[in-house]
């Protein structure tokens, strides 16, 4: 039996900078020759780019029906209630002194407003903490940035 020349790590380096490189072509040729099809109007090479061009041709009407969707959803939000920030905003104001999260959801809650979030302390402690309306005044408490 003979034995097999394990490969120097030099060997091995250059073996990946080629099989990089054959990849890199493959990509092109793929490229290309999917350009190629359209240019020339020619039916697809291969199944896979015959699967890509059915989801194009679906996607404008995908979109159609999303931009309705936001069109009919936009024009129920107008006619709704106030912003959370013009809320946040107005119970910090009308407070004598800072609030902490909890505060702010019960007055948020007092004056009717519907919060959607299952976790609605955390996503208002990320709106506090990014939002430049408002500033902490300490740790957990905030105040409106003047």
């Amino acid at each position: 039996m003979s034995r097999l020349k394990q490969p120097t790590v030099q060997q091995l380096n250059e073996a990946l900078r080629l099989r990089k490189k054959i990849d890199a072509l493959q990509k092109e040729t793929a490229s290309l020759q999917q350009k190629l099809d359209r240019t020339l109007g020619a039916a697809p090479a291969s199944t896979k780019s015959a699967g890509r061009k059915k989801a194009q041709k679906r996607r404008p009407q995908r979109a159609k029906k999303l931009a309705k969707k936001a069109a009919k959803s936009a024009t129920k939000k107008k006619a709704s209630a106030p912003k959370h920030r013009d809320v946040i905003t107005q119970i910090l104001t009308q407070s004598k002194r800072p609030l902490n999260l909890d505060e702010i959801i019960e007055g948020m809650r007092k004056k009717g407003v519907r919060i959607k979030s299952q976790n609605p302390k955390n996503s208002l402690g990320v709106r506090m903490y990014t939002d430049k309306t408002f500033k902490k005044a300490k740790p957990g408490y905030f105040t409106v940035a003047r």
